[in-house]
């Protein structure tokens, strides 16, 4: 192999890693995610708000399309300041690990909804805008049923 050939075959590579490194970080979110699953419970607590606690993170693909293609819908964003939204990434759970008790897959993203008090009050199904809708509309539901 030539020279000039191996080394635009490096630099591509570095190139690809520099990118897949740099990109990790640029995850946006469209919910207002507090800081940890510790502050999530106490807020949850002290507010009396539901849970919605995401698995997942900026390496998924499908958790990238989940909040930018559906939690981007302003009906999910509004809905979304009647709960406490945590992200959890599997990869690196930090104070999120005790939140694994209520993972039921091994697949990211899921989302799941709790009560102030910890019990599970729904998961998510639908991936679309109007079902993610409809499903937080009726654990707000469910959850005042419950205070």
């Amino acid at each position: 192999m030539s020279s000039s050939r191996t080394t635009l075959i490096v630099l591509f590579v570095l190139g690809a890693a520099l990118w897949v490194f740099l990109s990790r970080g640029s995850h946006s979110s469209n919910l207002p995610y507090v800081s940890g699953w510790s502050q999530a419970i106490e807020a949850s607590r002290s507010q009396g708000k539901p849970i919605l606690l995401k698995f997942g993170g900026p390496w998924c693909p499908a958790c990238v399309a989940l909040e930018t293609k559906v939690f981007s819908d302003s009906r999910i964003r509004k809905l979304a300041q009647e709960f406490i939204c945590v992200e959890v990434d599997p990869r690196s759970p930090g104070d999120g690990a005790d939140a694994f008790r209520f993972k039921s897959t091994r697949y990211v993203p899921e989302v799941v909804f709790l009560s102030p008090e910890g019990e599970v009050l729904s998961r998510l199904e639908r991936r679309d805008p109007d079902g993610v809708v409809a499903e937080m509309q009726a654990v707000l539901s469910r959850a005042s049923g419950v205070r």
